[in-house]
């Protein structure tokens, strides 16, 4: 995904529909390919244990890339509809 315009980070936060079991979910949220932060879905949570507050973070440029990489999901069951948001 990219931006048409520099545009500042208001907050970043997830949520699932059905929660993980077994181990958290880690969503790593990068800009640029350099990590911003990572949100975590506690085991048996389908709300996020933190957000992320976007007051420190830097506007992003409108040629840099917004990626996610799911690093970590529940080991006995995975979670289900996990929806990142980043909030502009």
């Amino acid at each position: 995904m990219y931006l048409r315009q520099a545009t500042s980070i208001r907050d970043i936060y997830a949520y699932c529909k059905t929660a993980p079991q077994g181990a958290n979910i880690n969503a790593v949220v990068k800009v640029a390919g350099n990590p911003l932060g990572t949100v975590v879905i506690n085991n048996g949570q389908t709300f996020p244990a933190n957000s992320i507050d976007g007051k420190d973070l830097p506007a992003i440029q409108p040629t840099q890339t917004i990626a996610l990489d799911i690093t970590a999901v529940g080991s006995t069951f995975p979670g289900e509809r996990l929806v990142v948001t980043i909030r502009l």
